[in-house]
């Protein structure tokens, strides 16, 4: 069911606001007095979608996390027809346009890569990779938390930098380590 554009717009404001606000308070908690505020909207209006700030940032979190995964998952269902060229521009583009938002919503509980890669895709990541492989399904989540962290940890660092590298460069980068390892990028002679 999709979702009304009314609630659509209160929750963009309150998010808007949450992140406006999270640029100038390190460490403080935001209290729902200043949320409202800063969104220029009533505590009721808060009251009707969400229990109190941390059920806000939930369902935030929630909607990143349904976001990020529909961008993965059109690549995944495909059973890898679309190229990884394409699945990956569709990924760094929502973080570009996005990753304000993502990072000061996620970065509240440390940014765990959990939060961006839902478990339903970690089961049926795994799941696809034990039909390719010869490893265990204990192995393959090893490989896939390390390949999930690492893209969080990367992502972060891109948006911390500015975006001072391209977002091609970027793309290739992520690209290469994937597929040949990071050996081929520091062992070149």
């Amino acid at each position: 069911m999709k979702q009304d554009r009314r609630v659509e717009k209160t929750e963009r404001s309150f998010l808007d606001a949450y992140v406006r606000l999270a640029r100038g308070q390190t460490g403080k908690k935001i209290t729902v007095a200043a949320l409202c505020r800063e969104a220029n909207m009533n505590r009721g209006t808060f009251y009707l979608h969400y229990q109190d700030c941390d059920d806000f940032l939930d369902a935030m979190e929630h909607r990143i996390t349904k976001e990020i995964d529909e961008v993965i998952d059109r690549y995944h269902r495909s059973r890898f027809d679309v190229s990884t060229t394409e699945a990956l521009e569709r990924l760094f583009t929502y973080f570009l346009d996005n990753a304000e938002v993502v990072f000061t919503v996620l970065e509240r509980k440390g940014g765990s890569s959990v939060s961006i890669f839902p478990s339903s895709g970690h089961a049926e990541m795994i799941h696809t990779w034990q039909k390719e492989s010869d490893l265990s399904s204990e192995q393959l989540a090893l490989l896939f938390a390390y390949v999930a962290d690492g893209t969080v940890a990367l992502l972060r660092q891109w948006w911390r930098s500015g975006f001072a590298v391209e977002k091609e460069r970027v793309k290739e980068l992520f690209d290469g380590i994937v597929k040949y390892g990071l050996y081929n990028y520091i062992y070149t002679v």
